[in-house]
């Protein structure tokens, strides 16, 4: 009688486990579902420029998953573009530094993904317009680490080379002094910035990615500070062909019309003062 007791309570206690294990697995199974809505959501409302609702759809995902490297990616870039719509202020550079601090969480979660490294690099590019001094410099040096990482985790990363080009071009703008004080006080940059070596950058991101308007955009920049006003006409007048696939590119196609008006109008100085605002 005592072992028949035994087996029966067993068997209860067995059916017991296997119900809570799938209990476990359904309850996994429907977060992933809800984890995939709500970063479709977001993902279509991005696609509209819809900021606001594309930011409460990856913060959702994110109470579903604050470990995902990719939600914390998807809310990095919306945390910007919310940035972007203040004035220069102490509530846009408080949304830039809060995407950083996501940026850095999923470069800590996910290292091996090439895109939190990008994501990183946009954040950092957005909170450097408020630095100043050495800040500056050590700003945009991690900027340049994060893009070389995401190359070295893909080669084929467009917005890797990308900001490898903005590094060459915001060093170049910076100040010889503070550049030479930094050489003395903490040893010589990474590498010599140059014209040169920034266009060889944007020319690579567009050998990868020729859709994208900001490529075109910082290679004719750099082509009005190299003086080369056939190339830099050649740069803008692609942005008017391509599709605006980011929020930034109407922005950012208004502004090439106009440079290509002032290259046909031989503006060239004031062309120069403006592609440096």
């Amino acid at each position: 009688m005592g072992g028949s007791c035994d087996t029966r309570y067993g068997h209860v206690g067995w059916t017991y486990a296997l119900a809570a294990t799938f209990f476990g697995l359904w309850i996994v199974g429907v977060r992933a579902q809800d984890l995939n809505h709500y970063l479709a959501q977001g993902d279509a409302f991005h696609r509209q420029f819809d900021t606001h609702n594309a930011y409460r759809s990856y913060v959702s995902a994110y109470q579903l998953d604050s470990t995902n490297g990719d939600v914390l990616r998807r809310l990095v870039y919306e945390l910007i573009e919310i940035g972007n719509e203040f004035p220069r202020s102490s509530e846009q550079l408080e949304k830039y530094l809060e995407s950083e601090r996501l940026a850095r969480r999923a470069v800590s979660m996910e290292p091996d993904s090439p895109d939190v490294h990008v994501a990183l690099a946009m954040a950092l590019e957005r909170t450097a317009q408020y630095d100043g001094g050495k800040k500056v410099i050590h700003k945009w040096s991690e900027i340049r680490m994060a893009a070389r990482k995401a190359l070295e985790l893909n080669p084929a990363s467009t917005m890797g080379f990308y900001y490898l080009g903005l590094w060459h071009l915001a060093m170049l703008q910076t100040s010889w002094l503070l550049k030479g004080y930094t050489r003395v006080t903490e040893g010589d940059l990474p590498e010599e910035p140059s014209l040169g070596a920034a266009e060889r950058c944007f020319l690579n991101a567009i050998e990868i990615d020729n859709r994208r308007i900001a490529h075109f955009f910082q290679l004719g920049r750099t082509y009005v500070a190299l003086d080369n006003w056939h190339d830099a006409r050649l740069a803008f007048e692609e942005i008017i062909w391509l599709p605006v696939a980011e929020k930034g590119d109407r922005r950012a196609l208004r502004q090439a019309r106009q440079y290509v008006q002032m290259i046909e109008d031989k503006q060239y100085a004031a062309l120069k003062n403006a592609i440096e605002e």
